[in-house]
């Protein structure tokens, strides 16, 4: 049994301000980088597959070949909408892989030991995602005033990697293509299609950058880990 991921790096980073955000320098080397750094050293993963956007293809090819990983099989070029591009890079997959993980190319904290805990709840359950408890209040608001304060002792923050079984994540993509719903990762289309999706416990470390100063807080995260170990 073999395991392959989807890395998606494709967005255009609105609101980062920056169409090339997985290119962006972190401690010296592409945020990119970091990802695939972690699958690479990852036991469970076997095939790595990019989906880069029209705007960062060639640079996103040269990363690719310009490095010393093994499991990088392709960079193919993503769609209009994050759905789109999860489906590029998953028709990219081997046959060969029973489980298939998507992970967002602009969280480069994401470490192995999650990756390989994602992949065998995925392969046992046939679907899971890492993700971590909510710790902040959450409050509902309407017209920028409060309404309530929501329980958050059953909240968890979805992250990624998000793994299925290769052929239920095959089965569901084709099923997007028919709904209208208009989903923000995979775990939603799980839901859709009444599957049963596994929480894989992670931390807040494993942070997405999305504007610039998170770019700060991950360097500082990094050099933190790289300190303790």
């Amino acid at each position: 049994m073999t395991a392959a991921v989807v890395i998606v790096a494709a967005g255009k980073g609105v609101r980062f301000g920056n169409a090339d955000k997985v290119l962006a320098t972190l401690l010296n080397r592409p945020v990119l980088e970091y990802s695939i750094d972690a699958f690479e050293q990852s036991a469970s993963i076997s095939e790595i597959v990019l989906v880069a956007g029209e705007h960062t293809q060639d640079a996103m090819k040269h990363l690719a070949s310009a490095d010393n990983w093994t499991k990088i099989t392709q960079v193919v070029r993503g769609g209009a909408s994050r759905q789109e591009s999860t489906a590029s890079g998953v028709n990219a997959v081997s046959m060969n892989a029973d489980v298939i993980l998507v992970h967002d190319g602009a969280r480069p904290l994401i470490q192995p030991a999650h990756i390989d805990a994602c992949v065998a709840a995925a392969r046992e359950f046939g679907g899971a995602i890492v993700a971590a408890p909510v710790t902040d209040t959450i409050k509902k608001v309407a017209d920028g005033q409060i309404e309530s304060t929501i329980d958050r002792s059953d909240l968890w923050g979805a992250q990624t990697p998000q793994g299925f079984r290769a052929s239920l994540l095959r089965q569901m993509m084709r099923d997007a293509v028919l709904s209208p719903n208009l989903v923000t990762d995979e775990a939603s289309l799980a839901e859709l299609s009444g599957q049963t999706v596994r929480i894989v416990p992670g931390d807040a470390t494993n942070i997405k950058i999305t504007h610039p100063t998170d770019i700060v807080v991950a360097e500082a995260l990094l050099r933190a880990r790289k300190d303790q170990s």
